[in-house]
């Protein structure tokens, strides 16, 4: 029977499996399996929200990695893999290949993980940022050059939203198929007017606690509060209340934002009938820009000690043509907010979010069948040996 194993560094979450389209694969006929690898590749992030199905394998080691390629058929067999072959995971690639996989990089999000060699990073390694990204990414960029220059191809398909990936197959991002899907329900979570606040579970999310070692309660406490005061300062020019559209990661008692309304799993919506977005680098923006939203981008003094997301913040605005206001810095009478001009914004969306030739289809659809064709052609070659 066909079989399509997800390896991923994160737990399963309730998010990932719809993004994933589990359900939609199994239904197919496909037997399905997720292999949790973040140990294997030092990555101990505790997720409240991980789900435990009977597909879902925790792989620990390399020795349980082969013990479990051993069992696996590679002519029946394709994994799809939601991020890069760069230098910290160079051993778990190499051992998929060992073992003759077939491998499919799935990118569903605007901002893809990794660092991949081309045009958009080379502008940014040689940017003001670019010692920084130096620094951080030496064993990584040397890593990538040096595939790039072999021709060393990780991935036996590419499925992308975006156009700056080596992509062989054009998808939709992940936002782009849920706005697909809400664009006309009239219904409101809120009847009245607001200015929506799209939350990144700042500095408490599982992931940067354990990328920065900081005293992260200090941290929470300065950046809080420079968020209740920049808020108290909307409200009072714009007259309507903020709401904050929590991270799915969150765990807020809601007091944090000065007893504004936290309202979980519910961003897209909370997007679409909104007046305003403001946003750090919450990847939820794109609801924003196929909205059609006037968009602030905000940092705090505070982001500077996570310069990845800091860096990551001014990077999204540029995109836009956008600044990126520090709330702790720069007089409140100075910040704006302004929609994204048509040409910018068009350009944006069919660069990262979705393509002339998808923006009609769904990903299931599009998925589904180049899985389809894959899995024929594997049948063929084995047929033809």
């Amino acid at each position: 029977m066909r079989k399509i194993i997800f390896i991923n560094y994160t737990p399963l979450l309730p998010r990932l499996k719809d993004a994933y389209l589990l359900d939609q694969l199994k239904n197919s006929g496909y037997l399905v399996e997720y292999w949790n690898v973040q140990l294997l590749l030092n990555r101990p992030i505790k997720f409240d929200e991980e789900l435990n199905f009977s597909y879902v394998y925790k792989v620990n080691s390399l020795i349980e990695l082969e013990s479990k390629l051993k069992t696996i058929d590679p002519n029946k067999t394709v994994f799809i893999i939601p991020f890069e072959d760069i230098y910290p995971y160079r051993f778990l690639f190499k051992t998929l290949k060992k073992f003759n996989c077939y491998l499919i990089r799935l990118n569903i999000y605007p901002i893809s993980s990794g660092f991949l060699i081309n045009k958009r990073n080379l502008m940014v390694l040689f940017s003001m940022k670019g010692l920084f990204v130096l620094k951080k990414y030496f064993k990584t960029i040397l890593y990538s050059l040096n595939q790039k220059v072999k021709n060393d191809r990780t991935f036996n398909a590419y499925f992308s939203c975006s156009s700056y990936t080596p992509r062989t197959l054009k998808i939709n991002s992940l936002d782009y198929e849920i706005f697909q899907k809400i664009k006309q329900n009239n219904q409101r979570l809120v009847q009245s007017d607001y200015i929506v606040f799209l939350d990144i579970f700042f500095p408490l999310h599982p992931e940067l606690q354990t990328k920065y070692n900081l005293n992260i309660n200090q941290v929470t406490k300065k950046y809080q509060h420079s968020m209740r005061i920049f808020f108290d300062q909307l409200e009072a020019k714009f007259k309507i209340p903020v709401i904050i559209a929590a991270h799915p990661s969150s765990k807020y008692q809601g007091y944090e934002f000065g007893e504004r309304k936290i309202i979980k799993s519910k961003t897209n919506i909370l997007v679409k009938d909104s007046s305003l977005v403001v946003t750090h680098s919450s990847t939820s923006h794109v609801f924003a820009l196929l909205f059609n939203k006037p968009i602030l981008f905000i940092q705090t003094n505070g982001m500077k000690y996570f310069p990845e997301e800091f860096h990551m913040t001014t990077e999204i605005a540029k995109n836009f043509k956008k600044n990126s206001y520090n709330i702790d810095k720069i007089p409140f009478e100075k910040i704006e907010f302004s929609r994204i001009d048509e040409k910018t914004l068009a350009k944006y969306i069919y660069t990262f979010i979705t393509s002339k030739e998808t923006d009609f289809r769904s990903n299931e659809e599009i998925i589904l069948s180049e899985l389809n064709n894959i899995f024929n052609q594997l049948c063929k070659s084995v047929v033809g040996t």
